[in-house]
């Protein structure tokens, strides 16, 4: 009798471990539908489930008739879904437009050892939800190995589940040309809507040999087969993809082109149209610039004033400070050598009236600033010119050092080459 109660106990424990188990493989969630004419779309949802972030969602088109015993007259019925990897279990309601309700998934434990079988190892039941969900079966598997994937994580098998990558799908990738593309750039394939058609469009413009990288970039980037014939069609026959990638990035857009050519430039390099978006060089300032007086500007000059800043209200400030013809390579070099409106203002309040550009360039080259000239000034050379102040820096003379020549120089009469003459032989 006391081992029969022994047995019945042991039985007892091992019947709420497979029925606590049970319980523990089933996954709760809750959905809402809407039916098309052939399909269902449902977004099914998890909350609150431990090792799976707070939340679970997914948006799956399923056929009508794979949902054995789905009824759409608004009345709460249950309703299945049965595939390889499990089963779900649908109750609630679903009308002509609309249904919601809840679910639960139970995993295959036949589809988990198949797959750890075949090498896939921590197979949570979150994850046979999703190849469930997208019905990755044994048959889909065993076609991956015999297409060359072979070696394939569990996380890969769950994202070409999410992402749809399907047999017929990577057939005609490699039918097309792409035999050895990797399930990573599969995966990016789909999640950016590259297809056949898309493909054999950019071959048939003459891009036979790009790589899958390559077309990555050129979907990424929106360059599309309307966008080429769009460049080409405005002189640019023999562009590269490389330089059709720069135009998206740069937004180097068929309008942007065609605002140039109105302007004049009907011969600009790839190159150039992406330099001037880089540089933002824009219709108005090379109108500006006209209004000015500069009318035959290159584009490498454009490019250049925008680089350091020449801009038109830069140049009507040194306009109107009597430089009217100063060329635009001059402009440049004042911008590089930092010549603006309060030197040349307080230059020539120092009594500097007739000053070329090139010495305005010279004088801030070698730091004669109106500080150093006043110090002179101050020492007893109020009618120093400037090339002679340009001297004193480049060798050295300051205002110690002119009172020093003064001390040394007693009684004699002191010129500013005497000066520098001084300091060049070290007395």
């Amino acid at each position: 009798m006391k081992n029969t109660n022994y047995l019945f106990l042991i039985v007892t424990v091992l019947i709420a471990l497979l029925s606590t188990s049970s319980l523990a493989k089933e996954i709760e969630g809750s959905w809402v539908g809407f039916p098309t004419e052939d399909e269902v779309k449902m977004r099914m949802t998890i909350f609150g489930e431990e090792d799976f972030g707070d939340e679970w969602s997914s948006t799956i088109m399923f056929k009508k008739d794979e949902l054995v015993g789905l009824q759409f007259n608004g009345q709460e019925h249950s309703f299945n879904l049965d595939r390889e990897a499990g089963s779900i279990s649908f109750f609630g309601k679903f009308s002509q437009e609309r249904g919601l309700g809840d679910f639960k998934f139970k995993p295959s434990d036949e589809f988990k050892s198949f797959l750890e079988k075949r090498g896939f190892s921590k197979i949570s039941d979150h994850k046979l939800l999703s190849l469930c969900l997208c019905d990755i079966n044994s048959a889909y598997i065993k076609e991956l190995n015999e297409l060359g994937y072979k070696n394939i994580s569990t996380s890969q098998l769950v994202s070409l589940a999410i992402h749809r990558v399907s047999i017929p799908y990577i057939k005609e990738m490699h039918m097309i040309g792409y035999k050895d593309i990797s399930i990573a750039k599969l995966l990016s394939f789909r999640i950016h809507g590259i297809n056949k058609e898309y493909i054999e469009e950019i071959h048939g413009l003459g891009f036979k040999d790009v790589s899958p990288s390559e077309l990555l970039s050129l979907r990424i980037h929106d360059v599309s087969p309307e966008f080429i014939e769009q460049i080409r069609a405005l002189g640019y026959e023999d562009i590269s993809l490389s330089k059709l990638l720069q135009f998206k990035i740069h937004d180097v857009s068929p309008e942007f082109i065609t605002t140039w050519k109105e302007l004049g430039f009907d011969d600009l390099p790839d190159s150039k149209l992406v330099e001037f978006k880089i540089h933002g060089v824009e219709k108005k300032q090379i109108e500006a610039l006209r209004e000015l007086g500069y009318l035959d500007i290159s584009p490498s000059r454009l490019i250049e004033l925008n680089i350091h800043g020449v801009s038109p209200d830069f140049i009507k400030e040194i306009h109107a400070l009597g430089f009217n013809d100063i060329s635009l390579s001059k402009l440049v070099e004042f911008r590089i050598h930092g010549v603006d409106k309060e030197l040349i203002e307080n230059i020539k309040k120092l009594g500097f009236a007739d000053v070329s550009p090139s010495k305005f360039v010279q004088l801030k080259i070698h730091g004669v600033s109106p500080e150093f000239i006043e110090e002179v000034h101050s020492a007893g050379f109020e009618d120093i010119s400037l090339q002679e102040l340009i001297d004193f820096r480049i060798h050295g003379v300051d205002k110690e050092y002119i009172e020093y020549a003064k001390d040394v120089l007693k009684g004699k009469e002191i010129t500013p080459q005497k000066i520098i003459n001084m300091k060049i032989f070290g007395i």
